[in-house]
């Protein structure tokens, strides 16, 4: 059609309106009428002016900030001269990549970090080739530092490598300064401290230069952990007391030190002090990527049936992954009750190390095969601690694509508190078990597959077909006598000889410190397993699996009960016992006859949850003990020659920095008399469950954030009281690591 057609002419027409409109500012009106010009331009088959009517629109759209359509019409305006075989418009793929850009720049800001990396990605071909440096520079710096975030400190390094020759004499400081402080972060995180600090001192510098104090303070805070974990803890100390006062006279908080990764990443890298190129590719006993072998996860004896599959998100201990006991004990009560179930845990196959990226294929990889070479009935997912409720949710976001109809159930602490938020928080879930999970888990199940009503099982929160949530009654606590011994075959063979494993003797505890749940999610009862079932579980263990129970991890082992001495007389002529095995008891029950028990059996070492050395902190936990009760407790330890590990936490409701120094020097003193051999020291942590969550208000207490990957037992404040901030709550926990580091030389 000639370009004098009429539906020609009128798209012309349409399209100068646009223009006019646009430069008078009508963006909204612009935008209408390079709309009416792209559909006359196709109606009349002319692409050359389709294609600039259908850019110039999603410009508009751009300017009116509705991004997401906009990147679409930029990318039908490229299709259009694409499938008339037209040369593709620079001006259009540059816009399309700066939108994607900004798009990216949105979602950060919204907190989608991975949808944020997602646009960066999308926009970083084009943007490279066609933008001006300053622009390919930023770009990159931004996707380096994300990824980092996202845990993938090897992408940094690979992204920082792209961007530094685009550096010139041109450069802005602000764009030198966060390339280096980008690549001290991923060079720390990787373990290559001495770079990691040129280049975050350089960052500092470059900061400062620029009047930026609050940028400045993170390099600080930065090089302060690093220092941390050199072990130069004056160093640390003296440079996080600089960060203090720069927050102080600036107004402002740095967040999570420095930016700098804590989680797994640093438990199993920082922590241990591995290098990068020393990890291992893939973890041992299972070809990271590979399919799932149903052999490995053993099926029950009468086979054929479809099991319940218990899944774990990846989670690591000191010295090992760690061992899944409450999805195991779920699965080993199905299968005594005919309910064929196994567990994956998914450290098993998935590699966090690798990064974020990796791990996240691993993870989807793995879920593919298990559905495919399993096809469960149902997918119990269990979530042991807070800090891996994102982990789950990810899980069950990846199950559900992969299965639209198969029953997802959660449970744990986190979720038995927040049951009604977590079933909003992913559509994906069907249901969550509150509380103990074995009988309301198998109640459950036969509900599911009887088509009855879930209102009459108890103990659950469940989804309804019209999207509604209910909240049943509890269930009542079981017997502890109808669970069936442990059966470690549920789980795969490779993962039980390397896992790390304690045993416990009971359920519950009848004591009500403030900062713990477990009072109200047993209910206060106490019911414990016989002693037999401890050694068995050691037995096994170490007979089958050549691996071995690191200790007892129990809230109520009672060093004076008859239970604690018939323990002792089982465990002890076994010949199994590992010379690191160790009891955790309540520090008011250690008793002179129960330490030379402990030692008659080959026992030498004692896990007490001492606290703290303030007596007025100790009264605000509810702990029910005296400073004196601590120190002669541990004394009574010392004397026989069992070795002390005392916990202690910082930063509680009652405690400030003066409360804080009385205890550091309790704890020094417990050092210099040798009561204490080691510290297992914490920051609070308002876990959902206890008061603290529920009112913090009322205690004083401020939640800093909900972003649940942090909320661990920790050493980064995600919280912080009146009159004691977070930033002196960290200081005062470097100060505690100096003294323990005095006496034991770490700085861990």
């Amino acid at each position: 059609m000639s370009s004098d057609s009429p539906p020609t002419r009128a798209g012309e027409q349409a399209l100068a309106l646009g223009l006019r409109l646009l430069q008078d500012g009508d963006q909204a009106g612009a935008e209408a009428a390079f709309r009416q010009a792209c559909q006359r331009a196709l109606a009349a088959g002319d692409a050359p002016l389709a294609a600039q009517a259908r850019g110039n629109q999603a410009a508009c759209t751009r300017l009116l900030e509705r991004l997401d359509e906009a990147v679409l019409g930029f990318q039908e305006a490229l299709a259009i001269q694409r499938q008339a075989g037209l040369e593709q418009s620079p001006h259009t793929q540059l816009n399309l990549a700066r939108t994607l850009r900004d798009l990216g720049n949105q979602r950060f800001g919204e907190g989608q970090q991975l949808a944020a990396a997602e646009a960066w990605q999308a926009a970083s071909a084009d943007l490279l080739e066609l933008a001006p440096f300053v622009e390919r520079l930023a770009l990159l710096l931004n996707l380096a530092g994300l990824r980092y975030l996202l845990g993938e400190p090897r992408r940094t390094l690979e992204l920082s490598v792209l961007a530094e020759p685009l550096l010139d004499e041109h450069t802005p400081l602000e764009l030198r300064a966060q390339l280096h402080a980008n690549r001290g972060l991923a060079l720390h995180a990787g373990g290559h401290s001495e770079q990691a600090q040129r280049d975050l001192e350089r960052a500092r510098e470059l900061f400062h230069q620029v009047g930026d104090p609050e940028r400045e303070a993170r390099q600080w805070a930065a090089l302060s952990d690093l220092h941390r974990y050199r072990g130069h803890l004056a160093q640390a100390i003296a440079l996080h007391e600089r960060v203090l006062a720069m927050e102080q006279a600036g107004g402002f908080r740095v967040t999570e030190p420095g930016g700098l990764l804590y989680g797994d990443l640093h438990d199993r890298s920082l922590g241990m002090l591995k290098r990068a190129e020393d990890r291992p590719a893939e973890p041992r006993g299972c070809a990271v990527g590979a399919p799932v072998d149903a052999e490995q996860l053993r099926s029950s004896p009468d086979g054929g049936q479809r099991p319940v599959l218990m899944l774990v998100p990846p989670t690591w201990g000191l010295f090992g992954p760690s061992f899944p006991r409450g999805a195991t004990s779920i699965a080993s009560f199905l299968e005594s009750r005919a309910v064929p179930a196994l567990v994956l845990p998914l450290a098993h196959c998935v590699d966090d190390l690798a990064g974020t990226g990796v791990a996240r294929a691993q993870l989807q990889a793995t879920l593919s095969d298990a559905l495919a070479s399993l096809k469960p009935r149902a997918i119990g997912l269990s979530i042991p601690f807070t800090y891996l409720y994102p982990r789950a949710l990810e899980m069950a976001a990846m199950l559900r694509a992969l299965d639209p109809e198969l029953p997802i159930v959660v449970g744990g602490p986190h979720v038995t508190y927040q049951d009604r938020e977590c079933l909003a928080d992913s559509p994906a879930i069907d249901a969550v078990v509150r509380g103990e999970g074995e009988w309301a888990f198998l109640e459950l199940l036969r509900a599911l597959e009887q088509g009855s009503d879930l209102g009459a099982v108890q103990g659950v929160t469940w989804r309804g077909p019209r999207g509604g949530i209910h909240r049943n009654p509890q269930q009542p606590l079981g017997e502890l006598a109808e669970l069936p011994p442990v059966d470690f075959t549920r789980l795969p063979e490779a993962f039980v000889r390397r896992m790390e494993v304690s045993a416990v003797t009971s359920r519950g505890c009848s004591f009500r410190c403030r900062f713990c749940h477990e009072y109200r999610f047993w209910r206060g009862q106490v019911r414990s397993h016989a002693p037999e079932r401890v050694l068995r579980e050691l037995t096994v263990l170490a007979e089958r699996y050549d691996n071995h129970l690191r200790g007892v991890d129990d809230s109520m082992l009672d060093m004076s009960s008859p239970y604690f001495f018939r323990l002792l007389e089982l465990l002890g002529p076994s010949g199994l016992l590992p010379p690191d095995f160790g009891f955790l008891t309540r520090l008011d029950t250690i008793n002179h006859e129960g330490l030379a028990a402990m030692k008659r059996a080959g026992i030498h070492n004692l896990s007490v949850g001492a606290e703290s050395g303030s007596q007025v902190v100790l009264d605000a936990m509810g702990k029910g003990l005296r400073v004196e009760q601590i120190a002669q407790a541990m004394g009574m330890a010392r004397d026989t020659g069992v070795a002390t590990n005392g916990f202690f936490i910082l930063g509680h409701p009652g405690d400030s920095p003066e409360q804080a120094a009385v205890s550091r020097d309790f704890v020094e003193r417990c050092f210099q008399q040798e009561l204490l051999n080691w510290t297992d020291l914490s920051i609070f942590t308002p876990y959902p469950g206890t008061p603290y969550f529920a009112a913090p208000e009322r205690y004083g207490v401020e939640l800093l954030g909900r972003d649940w990957s942090l909320w661990r037992r920790s050493n980064r404040p995600i919280a912080q009281l009146a009159g004691y901030s977070a930033g002196e709550i960290y200081l005062d926990y470097l100060r505690l690591l100096q003294v323990q580091a005095r006496y034991r030389g770490s700085a861990s």
